[in-house]
């Protein structure tokens, strides 16, 4: 196998599922594990097109603390891949900050130590201490031109200062000082586009604009929701390389309701406008979430089922994503923690997909927390089987090639 050029080696390699498959491989040789291993065959890895596409969900049950984590998949028949149980059983007492590919940022408290965990390969990394100025808002972007991920942190307080972690120096730098604390809220999702983040800001009870730090230079910069709606709170989604979308919410009868997006990009501002209220006939709450295709996810109002109703707001396009939602192998009367299955409310959703980030970083611990794959004994032995089945193939691929050459 060592006569194998490394570039076949390399193609057959990236096309083993991640989960289990691959880290297998990484025992049958040690150049197999040197390359398996590598930041550019991790990198490769991600960029493949056979990976497939999932959603990271946040249930919660109202007025309790209780939560429902699940990896559904990125489909219309939105059927859940498996339940995700944090090391250390953190569900009751965390934060999540994000998720960017297969990596969720989470935290304890606001002002606690930041974690980067890989539930695919079950690797969990602590992130080194920050300057802790009390509230703050977090974004979490993956920078494909450099290969590396990155934490911005927004603190809140009157000294406000933007920091940025880069997971592959592990350190934290400081971007800026200057940040005026009242253009910053707690608990928002900062949206990194193009080399700037940007956020939300309330100018006045009816002004919005939206802020945009330039990560390299520092600089800040201001730009003007113009809206005929009285918005109340705006979320906003990044949706391709140099573009993203303002989502516009308005209270009706005490409830948040959608009534506006806009679209804008780096180069040339504001695209357009779609006013929700008669663009569709979908009465949309809040957005909950993106897909992988950058589609925003709204749940429909006055149903007595969850309903999610996406929305491209390229193509003005809005459509049913997924009708009831059905817990896979759960009726509606289970109990999850004490509380019915479906009295849980869809809080988030982020995309997600299966990485092999953290798997070569030595500072990344092992972890032991299982994720409760919504399979039976019979289904599980049979997974097994076909693993082994596939491994089997994958080596036997190789040995035809290997006498090819």
């Amino acid at each position: 196998m060592d006569l194998l050029p490394e570039d076949v080696l390399t193609q057959i390699l990236v096309k083993v599922p991640c989960s289990k498959s691959i880290l297998r491989c990484t025992s049958v040789c040690k150049p197999w594990y040197s390359l398996i291993k590598s930041p550019v065959f991790i990198k490769l890895h991600l960029s493949c097109p056979n990976n497939t596409k999932y959603l990271f969900c946040d249930f919660k049950s109202p007025g309790t603390k209780s939560r429902y984590l699940s990896i559904h998949h990125d489909t219309e028949s939105f059927d859940e891949h498996y339940r995700l149980l944090f090391p250390g059983d953190l569900r009751h007492g965390m934060f999540i900050l994000a998720c960017c590919n297969g990596l969720i940022c989470y935290t304890k408290s606001h002002s606690g130590l930041i974690h980067l965990w890989n539930p695919t390969i079950r690797k969990l990394k602590v992130l080194p201490r920050y300057r802790n100025h009390g509230g703050s808002c977090f974004g979490f972007w993956f920078d494909r031109q450099v290969n590396d991920y990155f934490v911005a942190k927004i603190s809140t307080e009157q000294a406000s200062s933007v920091d940025v972690y880069s997971l592959r120096t592990n350190s934290w730098r400081t971007i800026t000082k200057s940040v005026p604390a009242r253009s910053v809220a707690a608990g928002r999702d900062l949206v990194y586009v193009n080399g700037k983040l940007h956020w939300p800001r309330k100018a006045s009870s009816e002004r919005w604009m939206i802020c945009s730090l330039d990560i390299e230079s520092g600089r800040l910069g201001e730009t003007d929701i113009v809206s005929n709606k009285k918005v109340s709170d705006i979320y906003l989604t990044p949706i391709g390389e140099c573009s993203f979308a303002v989502y516009g919410s308005k209270y009706v009868n005490d409830l948040l309701r959608c009534c506006m997006v806009q679209v804008y990009d780096q180069n040339v501002n504001k695209l357009y406008t779609i006013d929700l209220e008669n663009h569709t006939l979908y009465d949309l709450q809040r957005v909950v979430g993106l897909r992988n295709n950058g589609e925003a996810l709204f749940p429909r109002l006055d149903l007595d089922h969850l309903e999610i109703i996406s929305c491209n707001a390229k193509t003005k396009d809005f459509r049913r994503f997924t009708g009831r939602l059905k817990p896979h192998l759960r009726t509606a009367s289970e109990e999850v923690d004490g509380y019915p299955y479906n009295s849980r409310q869809l809080h988030h959703v982020r995309p997600f997909i299966e990485t092999l980030a953290l798997l070569n970083d030595e500072d990344a611990e092992d972890t032991s927390a299982p994720n409760y794959q919504l399979t039976s004994k019979r289904n599980c032995s049979s997974y097994v089987w076909l693993s082994f089945l596939r491994l089997f193939v994958l080596l036997n691929t190789i040995f035809l090639l290997y006498s090819f050459y």
